[in-house]
């Protein structure tokens, strides 16, 4: 009897052993923003046949990273029992704090259909973590945008860092900032030279943490508001010590888990911009520390020869922005549109450089002139005060061309003797031949085609001497000029769309008559708004501005895309066109 209830057991045992089991499994049961958790569908049984996929659960406040799980198989053989084991994983980020449960997953195998238990986890905010005082709470990696003042006035350089802190026991393997950090209302150059961050140590709440500036930006503010700097992304792959076990994984994320890719995003800031104090000085917009000098290319020339003013405004800040400096030139001289031409590279993590406009005169006159004294002031953001520069007079002698031949003519007399006798006055035998017309053509036509030329002179001549209309007239060619070197900037991609974004921007710019540099992107657009541009044409611009932004700053692109975005530009310029 005792050997046929052991017999029973064993059979009931085996069968056990051949039903499927279906269990879900987590790697961490508590993490930060950004991080990833693997959800897995393990079955295993003796023999599994006909057997559904799980699908991936649906929960809003978790991102699924891939509709398609990654798979294993696995076998075992223990006391002669035959066991198979499919592993299903999903992976997820977590976007939110909060308590979140993953659902019940039934699975279909050999026709039954088997539940596992719901999972629930924790997800920490990241951030809020890090700025608490609880040395307990702070995470063990977390990124911050720094800035080095957050109430610089408008056009004051000012530099934004993001800054990733880590502990100890982690290694960074890699990292890769996101593309598309807006900073509306600012002016972006990238300072990052390419090379590798380095990693500093710091103590944040007694505990020891290393820092590295991941990325470094020069922003200048356009205008005086409150400016926010929109949260900046990184994805970072990270490796733990052999000895280190993070407090928040559980037994299944504690195996194989010293490597990991988390998400990370710091907090959005907000930059109090300050206007500028009121000035009635010749200011041209430069906000830093500058030397300005002004310079003619001869002090004596003859009448038609060209004379070129030429102001150079050096330094630390807002260099790309300088605005062109305003001058009172003497009589006897004309002034054509000036040149400008700037450089400028980040040294010592700040723009530096000089911009240079250049003034063309032509003498019209013989004498001596004299360009006068003229101030020129700057706004010193260290200071927070103006600085004026007097820029001294210059001389300039305009001399007659002694190779030019100068003609007179002279009082000649002619012997005529006047005819004497009686004058008889005789009718011409044959009329005045009126309907000769070719006679009067002979003399209207030169005198209506010399009036048309005049009128046209004048034109072209009032055409030229008008910047406004000059610039507009221009707008189209110097556009297709900047797009030209989108096209041959190969597969340099940030050239090729800061190219595309000064066409478009400088074209409407000078159509509209607005400053060309330092506006936001709906500066722009609501000049179109304004000039009752088509809402199409207006959705095709903003949607080129906004592609132009995110790959200026982070080109991840191909040729092929470049190519395309040229052509739109190309379209969206001719659409600009007939409607501005």
């Amino acid at each position: 009897m005792v050997t046929g209830l052991l017999f029973l057991l064993i059979l009931a045992g085996t069968a056990r052993a051949q039903d499927p089991v279906v269990e879900a499994l987590v790697s961490e049961n508590r993490l930060y923003t950004g991080e990833r958790v693997n959800f897995t569908i393990e079955i295993s049984g003796a023999s599994i046949r006909n057997m559904t996929p799980p699908p991936a659960p649906d929960i809003p406040e978790l991102h699924l990273v891939n509709p398609t799980p990654s798979t294993s198989t696995s076998f075992s053989l223990i006391n002669g029992v035959a066991s198979t084991k499919y592993a299903y994983t999903y992976t997820y980020i977590a976007l939110i704090e909060g308590e979140f449960t993953f659902p019940a997953v039934s699975v279909s195998v050999g026709g039954k259909n088997v539940s596992t238990q719901p999972v629930r986890i924790t997800v920490i905010d990241r951030n809020s973590a890090a700025a608490s005082p609880d040395r307990e709470s702070l995470p063990d990696v977390f990124v911050r945008l720094e800035v080095s003042d957050n109430r610089p006035v408008v056009g004051q350089q000012i530099i934004a860092e993001l800054v990733l802190y880590f502990k100890d026991t982690i290694e960074i393997i890699s990292f890769q900032p996101a593309a598309g950090w807006r900073t509306d209302g600012f002016w972006k150059e990238n300072l990052s030279d390419g090379s590798q961050p380095r990693a500093e140590t710091t103590l944040m709440n007694g505990i020891r943490y290393r820092k590295a500036v991941l990325t470094r930006h020069a922003l200048f503010p356009g205008r005086a508001d409150r400016l926010v700097l929109s949260s900046y992304k990184v994805s970072a792959n990270l490796r733990y010590s052999a000895r280190y076990r993070d407090s928040f994984s559980g037994v299944f994320g504690s195996l194989g888990r010293n490597q990991r890719t988390v998400e990370l995003e710091s907090e959005p800031i907000t930059i109090n911009v300050q206007p500028l104090p009121n000035t009635t000085t010749n200011f041209t917009g430069a906000v830093g520390q500058f030397e300005i000098s002004r310079m003619v290319t001869a002090n004596e020339i003859t009448i038609g020869e060209p004379l070129e003013v030429i102001t150079r405004i050096e330094g630390i800040g807002n260099v790309p922005l300088i605005r062109q400096p305003e001058y009172v030139f003497p009589d006897g001289f004309e002034d054509y549109r000036p040149q400008e031409s700037v450089s400028f590279n980040a040294q010592m993590g700040r723009i530096q450089g000089h911009k240079m406009f250049t003034n063309v005169l032509i003498a019209r006159r013989a004498g001596e002139f004299r360009l006068p004294e003229t101030s020129i002031s700057y706004y010193d953001d260290r200071a927070r005060r103006y600085v004026n520069k007097t820029l001294p007079a210059i001389t300039i002698t305009v001399l007659r061309d002694p190779n030019v031949v100068y003609s007179y003519v002279q009082d000649s007399r002619f012997n005529l003797a006047p005819v004497t006798g009686t004058v008889t006055w005789l009718a011409s035998s044959a009329p005045v031949e009126r309907s000769r017309w070719w006679l009067w053509a002979g003399f209207i036509f030169p005198l209506l085609l010399t009036v048309s030329l005049l009128g046209h002179l004048t034109y072209r001549k009032k055409m030229n001497d008008n910047p406004a209309i000059l610039r507009s007239r221009q707008a189209f060619g110097m556009a297709m000029n900047k797009l030209s070197e989108a096209e041959q900037a190969g597969t340099d991609f940030k050239k090729a769309y800061a190219a595309i974004y000064r066409c478009i921007t400088g074209y409407i710019s000078d159509k509209r008559q607005t400053a060309s540099a330092g506006q936001p992107d709906t500066y722009y657009l609501e000049h179109l708004q304004q000039a009752g541009v088509d809402q199409e044409v207006i959705k095709q611009c903003k949607k080129l501005l906004d592609r132009c932004s995110t790959i200026r700053y982070a080109p991840n692109t191909t040729r092929s895309y470049l190519d395309k975005d040229i052509e739109n530009t190309k379209a969206l310029l001719l659409q600009l066109r007939k409607q501005l």
